[in-house]
């Protein structure tokens, strides 16, 4: 058994489906950042995808959205299958055990309005791209 332990954001909404015999699985992307900078002078970011199962992925999927930071723990688990081209995939992820909102959901709805302000302003902006057309007429001495 490999424990797994991160921190991260969602890379997007939980996607929650039900399994034949009802059981409610929560399957979702969390954006990870690693420990070093790149050559190009950046923090490096790993996707961790995740798997919640039970009453509590049904939770997890209506109040966990894009951008929600959580800290979780879980399972390393890899599975395989074959695509329609008979071609053998594997995938890698977590089985979440459990998990922690980092933050709480005024923050987190106080980061997507000022995220959304600041795309909106952007948009509008005609100074935003730093130049000014400013003609001899416009000055006012």
């Amino acid at each position: 058994m490999i424990k797994v332990t991160g921190v991260g954001r969602l890379t997007k909404d939980a996607d929650l489906r039900y399994t034949t015999k009802g059981t409610p699985v929560a399957s979702f992307t969390v954006a990870c950042d690693r420990s070093y900078i790149g050559k190009d002078g950046k923090k490096e970011t790993t996707f961790v995808r995740c798997i919640l199962w039970g009453k509590i992925a049904v939770s997890f999927s209506e109040y966990a959205k894009k951008g929600t930071l959580i800290s979780f723990d879980g399972e390393l688990s890899t599975r395989q299958y074959e695509d329609q081209q008979k071609t053998t995939k594997y995938v890698t992820e977590v089985i979440v055990a459990s998990f922690q909102y980092l933050e709480t959901k005024a923050a987190a709805e106080s980061r997507k309005n000022n995220q959304s302000q600041q795309q909106t302003q952007g948009s509008n902006d005609p100074y935003n791209d730093g130049a000014i057309d400013i003609s001899d007429d416009d000055i006012p001495f």
